[in-house]
């Protein structure tokens, strides 16, 4: 029987095989760096008894078993860590692989030796992201992320999560043609919504102290977009779309700009959908007289994942004729 796409077919397959082929380079660097990746219980249990059965003292035998424990707890941690890695690198079809020369193998080395800290299988998600962001785009990964990720409690990492959840992509519009800018949080702290997800003054000090992000107690963050380049904006979340008439103002951002380092975990964070922060940033540009149209511009058919971004299917829809949002 013949397969009803047979292109879509071949693509899966070479994709299939460009992700193996990723992953086996991923893997032989790892083996290089660290061998005892997927150390078995087995072979622990083995190496204990031995030990037993030596001619150490008591407590020299409790002190080499302790160790030997100890010493395989880490190494799961770190085994957890790269396992998540390898799946990361094998979904993202082996992008990067052509990179491997340039991979900063010392940085890889540190985040495996200090992530045998890392138990909690939420922040051993975030570590492997990171492991596998570096082999992808090598040197790409901040110097510094390390002691971050190091300092970075479980309650600290679920609220930056959730913040970072909140991001939304800018489409640049240039009247022909649309291209991507990025994205930004456009948030501003203390707020309603923002309270019930436990996204708070305090908890937005403690991020800026670890070094992920910087906040404004007074006052907003702003960026320029070039009005002349792009006499159009548009604003995604989700589905929700913002269209903006670029009139040269500064666009506020929000009491919240995310560091370099906060900036590059962000984009490993999978988006939720807010509505309450659609109508935030609404009320955010009309505290600034920004302009926006009535209706959105365009209108979203579909939204995929592209590694670290996401990429949109859209069609163009008439851009109503400007209205200028003052709330107070």
């Amino acid at each position: 029987m013949e397969p009803e796409n047979p292109g879509l077919e071949i693509a899966k397959a070479m994709a299939g095989e460009m992700g193996k082929e990723s992953v086996n380079k991923f893997a032989n660097i790892i083996r290089g760096l660290f061998p005892f990746w997927g150390l078995k219980r087995t072979a622990v249990d083995t190496y204990i008894r031995e030990i037993e059965k030596s001619n150490m003292s008591p407590e020299a035998k409790m002190f080499a078993i302790a160790n030997t424990k100890k010493t395989y707890r880490e190494i799961k941690n770190q085994s957890a860590i790269i396992d998540i890695a390898c799946s990361a690198i094998s979904n993202n079809s082996g992008a990067g692989g052509d990179k491997l020369p340039d991979s900063d193998n010392e940085l890889i080395l540190r985040l495996i030796d200090s992530g045998k800290f890392v138990s909690d299988e939420e922040l051993q998600l975030l570590w492997g992201n990171v492991l596998a962001g570096e082999f992808e785009r090598p040197g790409s990964t901040p110097k510094n992320i390390v002691r971050i990720l190091s300092e970075l409690s479980k309650e600290n990492a679920d609220t930056f999560s959730k913040l970072c959840s909140l991001r939304v992509d800018i489409l640049l519009d240039t009247g022909n043609d649309i291209e991507n800018g990025g994205f930004a949080l456009m948030v501003n702290v203390p707020s309603l919504y923002l309270d019930k997800m436990g996204i708070r003054t305090n908890t937005c000090q403690e991020l800026q102290n670890l070094g992920l992000i910087n906040f404004a107690t007074i006052g907003n963050y702003y960026m320029p977009i070039n009005s002349a380049a792009f006499p159009y904006v548009h604003i995604v979340s989700g589905c929700d779309v913002i269209t903006v008439h670029n009139n040269g103002k500064d666009f506020p951002n929000g009491n919240i700009a995310l560091t370099n380092v906060g900036s590059y975990i962000a984009r490993f964070v999978p988006r939720q959908h807010n509505s309450h922060h659609t109508d935030e940033i609404i009320h955010l540009f009309g505290k600034n007289a920004i302009e926006l149209s009535q209706t959105p511009g365009i209108r979203i058919i579909e939204a995929t994942e592209a590694g670290i971004g996401m990429e949109y299917s859209f069609e163009r829809l008439p851009i109503d004729p400007l209205q200028i949002q003052e709330q107070l």
